[in-house]
């Protein structure tokens, strides 16, 4: 508020329950895994990647791995409570896209759209994009049947082990 004393401040809520059962599908499980690479998906998933790593960590406190479902679900309602706290009266408005168009454009002062409240930020879209749910790949052997018996076969000198 200070950069933007006049903003208006947008705060989507829902229940704890609701948004750590849908953060701990997505984006919960996504942080939990390494920084995607560059050359594997892109720069563009790559710094989203980045950018969520370095976020999450802001918001949650590192190491992020370390932090306990009701200790990411605490500082989610910490973070409402501080905007609540922050915000003047009559600049917030706390948003459940449930409640459709109505209250959004009534507090922005713009005519209610003729259509439904788009709804693209979905769980499975979520998961397909990160690849949450693609199979694992499978496990690398450490070396073949030929390079284990090759290595063995150079270390027997030609004239076979001899016995004591």
């Amino acid at each position: 508020m200070t950069l933007y004393p006049d903003a208006k401040v947008l705060l989507t809520v829902r229940s704890a329950g609701s948004w750590w059962s849908s953060y701990a599908d997505t984006i919960h499980q996504l942080m939990l895994q390494p920084v995607l690479d560059r050359a594997e998906v892109g720069p563009e998933l790559a710094e989203l990647s980045r950018f969520g790593h370095v976020l999450t960590q802001r918001s949650f406190g590192a190491p992020y791995a370390d932090q306990t479902p009701t200790d990411l679900v605490a500082a989610y309602e910490r973070h409402n409570a501080e905007v609540r706290a922050g915000v003047p009266p009559g600049r917030l408005l706390e948003y459940d896209i449930a409640q459709g168009w109505d209250p959004l454009c009534a507090f922005l002062k713009l005519p209610v759209p003729d259509r439904p409240v788009p709804f693209v930020n979905d769980r499975q879209a979520f998961r397909e994009l990160f690849g949450l749910d693609a199979p694992a790949p499978p496990p690398e052997a450490p070396y073949t049947r030929e390079q284990v018996e090759g290595h063995f076969r150079a270390a027997i000198p030609p004239s076979g082990i001899e016995h004591h």
